[in-house]
């Protein structure tokens, strides 16, 4: 059996209770910039208390961690959404978030290079960290449209954390080869496994 990342996702997007896993992986970004924060105040009252100099360097890249992970909590990526020559993006990312039941701010753009027969990945930043949370509720739904069933979103990751999610997927689709016959799905950083007939003896 073969699965593409849009599978992947839905298998992960369909585990039960996902609103706690997209709210655990909000906050673990909260609690990461907190730390960061925590990181630049320790340097600031040690240059003001005389201490032993702080590397500027250390401290501009505290500063620049607080930033981009502030800003990665307000974003989006969206995959699977068909590029076009002289396309009119926001037109698109708009007719998706309106699948969704959503008219909301945003701004959009495509993220990596260009290269022919790929479809980019977009980046859709919006207002706040719980306009975020509101559309990734939803976003399983996707799989329902005839339009967007090959489209999916996810939360907007740091490099440390696309790598620990990729680890993640590829353990995961290993699980789906040897055990064809249970339920695999990602629940705050961890792969869980159960019988199929489980989830609806649940019910």
């Amino acid at each position: 059996m073969t699965l593409c990342a849009c599978d992947v996702w839905l298998l992960t997007a369909a585990a039960p209770r996902p609103p706690l896993v997209l709210i655990s992986q909000f906050f673990i970004v909260s609690e990461s910039v907190s730390e960061s924060v925590k990181e630049m105040k320790t340097y600031s009252a040690a240059i003001s208390g005389g201490q032993n100099p702080i590397c500027q360097r250390s401290l501009q890249k505290a500063v620049k961690t607080v930033i981009e992970e502030e800003d990665r909590v307000k974003n989006v990526i969206i995959f699977g959404l068909e590029e076009s020559d002289n396309e009119v993006l926001a037109d698109k990312v708009g007719t998706v978030l309106e699948e969704l039941g959503e008219k909301v701010r945003h701004e959009d753009s495509r993220i990596r290079k260009k290269k022919q027969g790929v479809t980019r990945p977009v980046k859709v930043q919006l207002k706040s960290g719980a306009t975020v949370l509101q559309i990734l509720r939803k976003c399983s739904g996707l799989k329902k449209s005839a339009r967007f069933e090959r489209v999916f979103l996810c939360p907007d990751r740091s490099e440390e954390e696309r790598k620990s999610q990729r680890e993640l997927v590829g353990e995961m689709r290993k699980k789906i080869k040897e055990e064809p016959h249970k339920a695999h799905f990602i629940r705050n950083g961890t792969i869980t496994s159960r019988n199929r007939t489980d989830e609806g003896d649940s019910g």
